[in-house]
């Protein structure tokens, strides 16, 4: 209880959204983000239909991620299990070595505001951080959405972040189980 997983079927990789992985030189990304802003325009317009929530986009977003749209969004799960299948089951990695991920809901807590232990909320942690030019991880968002089954099933937590965030993720996080992938 109170912690999230994330699996890699490859110990190296990094914490990165899709719309950040290799290639990510500019021209890539900007071409993903028109695509992703596409993918989403057509999606919105379609959100009654599907049952998707309105007023938010991070929903839509949540689809587009688990259909294989880049976006800005790195999902986690609640179930050790549902990340430990994404860590077993890539077959396009020969990778050596696996790894899942664990946060505790405290170190999620403290990465999104790290003076919260002095009694300073978000919004001053931010305003202190940003004078020195440094940001934090974003709150987790979750998500329900119990019309698309991928999200649902695999319980719909996500971290929306910039590059910045992403490498303030992944070095905060100590949590980290290794295992050799066995051959068949």
């Amino acid at each position: 209880d109170g912690y999230i997983f994330r699996g890699h079927a490859d110990s190296n990789w990094l914490l990165d959204p899709t719309i950040l992985r290799k290639p990510c030189h500019p021209q890539e990304v900007q071409a993903r983000e028109r695509y992703t802003a596409q993918f989403i325009r057509h999606l919105g317009l379609a959100r009654n239909s599907l049952g998707i929530p309105g007023g938010d986009e991070l929903p839509l977003f949540a689809v587009a991620q688990h259909y294989g749209i880049p976006t800005t969004l790195l999902d986690f799960s609640y179930n050790y299990k549902v990340a430990a299948a994404f860590a077993c089951n890539d077959a396009t990695c020969s990778a050596e070595f696996g790894v899942v991920l664990q946060f505790s809901r405290r170190e999620v807590e403290d990465l999104v505001n790290p003076f919260g232990a002095v009694g300073r909320t978000k919004a001053e942690t931010d305003a202190i951080l940003s004078k020195v030019g440094l940001t934090l991880v974003p709150p987790l968002e979750i998500i329900s959405l119990p019309t698309v089954k991928r999200v649902t099933v695999q319980e719909g937590l996500f971290f929306s972040l910039r590059p910045d965030q992403v490498r303030a993720l992944d070095r905060d996080c100590i949590d980290r189980y290794y295992f050799h992938h066995s051959p068949e």
